[in-house]
């Protein structure tokens, strides 16, 4: 995986991460199918039915106990504290996400009341840094974080779900891209894969990555 599919990867699991719920995940999309071309095949995601859902729980439940028994693996509670020992404070990060998002608010409400133009210049600018520091800020702790049991869990299920929902046409018929999840896994179509995350992050938040 070259250094523009992984970060692909890394923002879409950033996304959909807060989604922490299938039930939760599914009320936010937006449809219940999307289709795609890639390298001139017509794909398709849509909507997880109760079936897909039912397995995708299952296997995330079975993927959750494997790591209980694991002591490599870690909860998010547990790693800050380890973090905390390394000098590394993920608590004081949260604060200055939050600090940043007030401060950006705080601009949002100059800029809806400015009606100069050299005001309006400077206070997007000002708007960009700021967004620049929370992504730059985010990017850095989910890095951090994404070993955590918590972390791994979800982007499992929403991968899973990936997975599961993929389906390629083959004259007038769709049908499942990958036999099983290890097929899926092991194949090298990495930038397909990115994509169909990518498409199943918009039918989620209805707007582009």
């Amino acid at each position: 995986m070259n250094e523009e599919q992984e970060k692909m990867m890394t923002d879409v699991a950033i996304k959909l991460r807060e989604l922490n719920d299938i039930d939760v995940l599914e009320q936010f999309l937006k449809s219940n199918v999307n289709e795609f071309i890639f390298c001139d095949k017509h794909y398709r995601v849509q909507k997880p039915n109760p079936i897909q859902k039912e397995e995708a729980n299952k296997e995330r439940m079975k993927r959750y106990f494997t790591m209980l028994k694991d002591s490599a693996y870690m909860f998010r509670k547990s790693l800050v504290l380890l973090y905390k020992e390394k000098n590394i404070d993920i608590d004081a990060m949260d604060r200055e996400v939050k600090n940043l998002y007030l401060t950006e608010n705080g601009l949002l409400k100059k800029l809806g009341n400015t009606q100069d133009p050299m005001d309006i210049e400077v206070l997007e600018k000002e708007i960009e840094v700021i967004r620049k520091q929370q992504q730059e800020m985010f990017i850095q702790k989910e890095e951090l974080l994404k070993y955590c049991i918590e972390h791994q869990l979800d982007d499992f299920l929403k991968f899973y779900l990936v997975y599961l929902v993929l389906e390629v046409k083959n004259g007038d018929k769709w049908e499942r891209v990958y036999k099983s999840y290890e097929d899926f896994m092991a194949s090298p179509d990495e930038i397909l894969q990115a994509k169909a995350a990518q498409v199943f992050a918009v039918m989620i938040y209805n707007e582009n990555l």
